[in-house]
């Protein structure tokens, strides 16, 4: 007679040494622990993370390919700023996909799904961790693209979340602003709770212009322009 099988626990699969590496040369530029305009080799990063080249290689490919680095040939690698124009690329980009987003959702979304968001929301207003506040924004976001079931604009919101984690970090810091990005979420979710896709179209418009306004008012105060 077969034995009964034991109850195994789903076993969670450990990252790659190429997202190890990628997460942590991300963190360093988001943190502005690796400065702007020096040239860094693979060779160093490596050493410091205690891996080989390769993964560390094919992390930089990656992160050239989103923004945050350009790699200089037989050299080693530059970090890139946030400059007004990838401001208002990304945003411009943001902006149709996630209207389109709520737009699409709006009309049928669950209200147990409405009552997840807002527990998101609910948990971002109650945090003054910086990174626990940015991932609970993410989470927000993608919350809603995740409703759309259309894999096309979630991996391409996908694309752009790591970017915009590099704003947030900024834009976190700006006096008032965590405040304001939770009271205009909750704007959002009130137009879908009553199903009113243009007025949650609009409110998601609306909280992206506004993310954007601030961080290029601090872009141009920081180069002297104000």
């Amino acid at each position: 007679m077969p034995q009964d099988i034991p109850i195994f626990h789903s076993i969670s699969v450990p990252p790659s040494l190429k997202q190890i590496a990628y997460g942590a040369i991300k963190d360093s530029v988001i943190a502005n622990k690796l400065r702007q305009k020096a040239v860094y080799s693979e060779q160093a990063i490596a050493r410091e993370l205690g891996i080989s080249k390769t993964p560390v290689r094919e992390a930089l490919i990656s992160l050239a390919s989103k923004g945050f680095v350009t790699i200089l040939p037989r050299k080693g690698f530059k970090v890139n700023s946030l400059t007004e124009q990838h401001i208002r690329e990304i945003f411009q980009f943001r902006r149709a996909l996630e209207r389109a987003v709520v737009l699409h959702i709006t009309p049928t979304v669950s209200e147990q799904s409405i009552h997840a968001i807002e527990a998101i929301n609910h948990e971002a207003a109650a945090t003054r961790d910086q990174k626990a506040f940015i991932k609970l924004d993410r989470q927000f976001h993608r919350s809603l693209s995740s409703h759309t079931d259309n894999r096309y604009i979630t991996d391409s919101l996908e694309n752009l979340w790591d970017l915009c984690e590099w704003v947030a970090t900024v834009v976190y810091q700006l006096k008032g602003r965590p405040f304001e990005a939770v009271q205009e979420h909750k704007a959002i979710t009130e137009k879908i709770k009553a199903h009113d896709a243009e007025g949650a179209a609009a409110a998601m418009e609306q909280h992206l212009q506004i993310t954007e306004k601030r961080f290029l008012s601090h872009l141009a105060s920081e180069h002297g322009e104000l």
